[in-house]
């Protein structure tokens, strides 16, 4: 899988946001296994942090494979008050691979690592064409 996003430039994208109320400590774990397993196979680095109920999350990676991201947690009910803080070209990584922190993983019941069927079927998300286009609409394309 480290094949995908091979092409682009190396963007940054950096935000916060407010967790959606209610949201069971089942899907936050969901959440955190999810991108500890998907992220790296995307090529994807950086980290994603809950803290006080406010997820802070920065991911480096191939601009198509970001944007693509982007589009998909723009309409994610998870996240509500989406504060962007950075979406940059960068000419190298901040980190070396991805992390979580802040979630409870200690607990039973997360899901089967997916396959790579259910991984290329996230990252696209949607045509590529129509989130980053969405995304660039939105104002946030690496500068």
């Amino acid at each position: 899988m480290r094949a995908m996003g091979t092409t682009g430039a190396l963007v940054e994208l950096a935000f916060e946001s407010v967790a959606a109320a209610g949201l069971p400590q089942s899907a936050l774990q969901r959440l955190a296994h999810y991108t500890s397993t998907v992220n790296p196979r995307c090529d994807l680095t950086g980290e994603l942090r809950l803290d006080g109920g406010r997820f802070r999350y920065v991911v480096e990676g191939r601009e198509e494979v970001v944007l693509a991201l982007a589009a998909r947690i723009l309409g994610d009910p998870r996240h509500g008050s989406i504060r962007l803080a950075a979406f940059r070209k960068i000419e190298r990584r901040r980190f070396d691979a991805w992390r979580v922190h802040g979630f409870d993983l200690d607990q039973p019941g997360l899901p089967a690592e997916p396959s790579n069927l259910t991984i290329l079927a996230a990252v696209a998300g949607m045509e590529t064409s129509y989130a980053t286009s969405r995304v660039r609409r939105l104002g946030i394309v690496p500068s």
